[in-house]
C-alpha cells in the first residue's frame, strides 16, 4: 500500500473588516423586512382591532382608543382589510388631524411594519381619503424620520422619494417620471418602491401615464406602449366616471383618426379590435356592451364605416393570395379589374357596411398573416376556395365573390335572408346569391321593379360587366364615375367602347 504524502497547503486569509460585512448585513435587513411583511396578522391583533372598531361604534371617541403602538397597528388593519367601500373613512371611523397627533404621541416614530401598513393605506385609497394633505405630511415626516440601511427594499426607497410621492399630485408627478426616463410605468413604480396593487393611487397613475402617451402620438404612429396597453390588467384598470382605460384608448384613438377626416390606419383598428372587438355584433354580445355602449354612436358609427374598407382590404388579399397560390391564370387575369372596381366604390364613400365570408383556404391565408384578435368578425364559407363580401351600397345590397361568383344587387332583402344576422355564422354559396334571389322573387313579386331588380352580373367580358353595373346603379339613382372604377388603360378603352355619355 502506497503511503502518499501531500504537501502541505498554506492559506493567507486577511482579518475581517467592518465593511467586509455591510453587503450581507444590508441584505438581511431586507430579507427581515420581507419576513415580517409575509407573517399575516396575529388573532391577539385582529381581536384589538374589532374592540376598537365595536367601541368607536358604540360612541366612544376614535382617538381615545388609540393607547399603543398595537392600538395603531390595529386601526391599521381596519383601514386596510375591513374598510369597504372606504366605510371608516367617514363619521367616526374617520382620519383626523387629532388622531394622528395621537399617533405621534403614542409612538413619535411608528415600527417599519406599521408605517409599511400605513403607506398602504395611502396607496389603496389615495384621494378617497377624506385628510389627504394630513396623511402626506404625516407620512413624509414619519420617513424622514426613520434610518434605512437597505435602500433596495420597498420601505427604503419610499424614503428616498418621501417628498414627491407623498403629496397629492404624486400620481402626476410619478408619470412624468417614467416619461422623462424612458421607463414603463412598471419599471417607474418599482424604483420608487410604490407596489404595484390595484389600489387608487396605481389607478391614478396607469390613467395618466398610457393616455398622456397616446395623446402625444402621431396620426398612425406605432408605439410600445400598445403592448402595455393590451394587457388585461391594464385596458381593463378604472379611468373615470365608470369607463376604463380601454375605453379612453378608443375614445383617444378614433378621435384623431375622426378630426383628421382620413381613413383609419390598420394598425390602429387593429389595437382597436383587440381591445373592443367588432362593433357590428349583435348590442346585446357582451363586448357590445361593455365597450361600445359606453361610446358616443357617431365614433361607433366610424368604426363601422372603417371596417368596411378592412373588409374589403381582407377580401381583396385573400382573394388575390389563392389566385397566386392556385395557378389558374384566369383568376390572376381578372384581378386586376375586380380590385380596382370594388376599391373604387369605397372611394364614392357610398359604402356603409359590409360583412366578409370566407371559406377555409382564405381563414388559414388571414391566421397566418395576423393575429385573430386584430381580425375584424367575419362568417364561414362553406366552400372552401371561396371568398364573398356583403356591401350596402348608398341603400342598396350588394353581393360579391371571388371566383366566377355573380355581381348581385338587390334594392331589399328578403325577410328569409340571413345575411345580415350575425348570430349565424356559416353559409353555403348559394345562401348569398340564388336563395336570395328566389327569396326575393317569392315575397316581392308584386313589386318588381322596371330596372328588373335584383340584378345579377358575370363578371366577363372585361368593360362589358363594369358597364352593365354602371348602368344598374344609374338606373336606380346612384351615379358612379368610371374613371374610379377602372384601371388608367381600362379607362381609355372603356371610353373609346361606350362614349362620353359613361364616363
Amino acid at each position: 500500500m502506497l503511503d502518499l504524502k501531500l504537501p502541505q497547503i498554506k492559506f493567507s486569509v486577511p482579518e475581517w473588516r467592518p465593511r467586509d460585512l455591510q453587503f450581507f448585513q444590508e441584505h438581511a435587513s431586507c430579507l427581515r423586512s420581507v419576513e415580517k411583511q409575509a407573517t399575516g396578522v396575529s388573532n391577539a391583533m385582529k381581536i384589538r382591532a374589532f374592540e376598537i372598531r365595536d367601541a368607536v361604534v358604540s360612541g366612544h371617541s376614535l382617538v381615545q382608543q388609540i393607547q399603543s403602538g398595537k392600538d395603531i397597528r390595529a386601526l391599521l388593519m381596519l383601514w386596510l382589510h375591513y374598510n369597504e367601500d372606504s366605510h371608516f373613512f367617514v363619521g367616526k371611523m374617520a382620519p383626523s388631524l387629532s388622531l394622528f397627533d395621537r399617533f405621534e404621541t403614542v409612538r413619535p416614530q411608528l415600527s417599519k411594519l406599521a408605517l409599511h401598513d400605513l403607506a398602504q393605506v395611502y396607496f389603496d385609497y389615495f384621494d378617497r381619503f377624506p385628510t389627504l394633505d394630513l396623511l402626506c405630511e404625516y407620512l413624509q415626516r414619519q420617513f424622514e424620520q426613520q434610518r434605512f440601511s437597505c435602500t433596495q427594499n420597498q420601505l427604503g426607497r419610499l424614503a428616498c422619494n418621501r417628498e414627491y410621492v407623498f403629496r397629492s399630485d404624486a400620481p402626476s408627478w410619478v408619470v412624468d417620471y417614467a416619461i422623462s426616463h424612458g421607463l414603463t410605468l412598471c419599471d417607474a413604480l418599482s424604483g420608487l418602491g410604490i407596489p404595484e396593487t390595484e389600489g387608487i393611487f396605481g389607478e391614478r397613475c396607469t390613467a395618466l401615464y398610457y393616455i398622456s402617451a397616446l395623446e402625444q402620438l402621431a396620426f398612425g404612429q406605432d408605439s410600445d406602449i400598445f403592448a402595455e396597453i393590451l394587457q388585461n390588467k391594464v385596458v381593463n384598470t378604472p379611468y373615470r366616471e365608470g369607463l376604463l382605460i380601454g375605453h379612453a384608448v378608443l375614445n383617444i384613438l378614433i378621435g384623431k383618426v375622426s378630426r383628421s377626416g382620413k381613413a383609419m390606419p390598420e394598425n390602429w383598428m387593429k389595437i382597436i379590435l383587440t381591445i373592443a372587438d367588432d362593433p357590428r355584433v349583435p348590442s346585446n354580445s357582451r363586448s357590445f356592451q361593455t365597450w361600445w355602449r359606453r361610446l358616443d354612436q357617431s365614433y361607433i358609427d366610424q368604426v363601422r364605416g372603417w371596417l368596411s374598407r378592412f373588409d374589403l382590404d381582407l377580401f381583396l388579399r385573400a382573394f388575390e393570395a389563392f389566385a397566386n397560390q392556385s395557378g389558374e391564370e384566369d383568376l390572376r387575369r381578372m384581378f386586376p379589374a375586380r380590385k380596382r372596381f370594388l376599391e373604387g366604390l369605397f372611394d364614392h364613400g357610398l359604402i356603409s357596411n359590409t360583412r366578409l365570408f370566407i371559406g377555409s383556404h382564405a381563414i388559414q391565408f388571414l391566421k397566418q398573416n395576423y393575429d385573430e384578435k386584430e381580425l375584424p368578425i367575419w362568417a364561414e364559407l362553406k366552400d372552401r376556395d371561396k371568398s364573398i363580401i356583403y356591401m350596402n351600397v348608398a341603400g342598396y345590397h350588394v353581393i360579391e365573390g371571388s371566383h366566377s361568383a355573380k355581381f348581385w344587387i338587390f334594392d331589399r332583402l328578403p325577410s328569409v335572408a340571413r345575411i345580415l344576422n350575425y348570430n349565424t355564422t356559416k353559409f353555403g354559396q348559394s345562401e348569398l346569391g340564388a336563395d336570395i334571389e328566389r327569396a326575393y322573387h317569392s315575397e316581392f313579386s308584386e313589386r318588381r321593379r322596371a330596372s328588373d331588380v335584383p340584378i345579377s352580373i358575370i363578371h366577363n367580358p372585361n368593360l362589358t360587366w363594369q358597364h352593365k353595373v354602371i348602368q344598374a346603379f344609374q338606373q336606380l339613382g346612384v351615379e358612379l364615375d368610371a374613371e374610379r372604377l377602372l384601371t388608367p388603360q381600362d379607362y381609355r378603352a372603356y371610353k373609346q367602347k361606350y362614349g362620353l355619355a359613361y364616363y
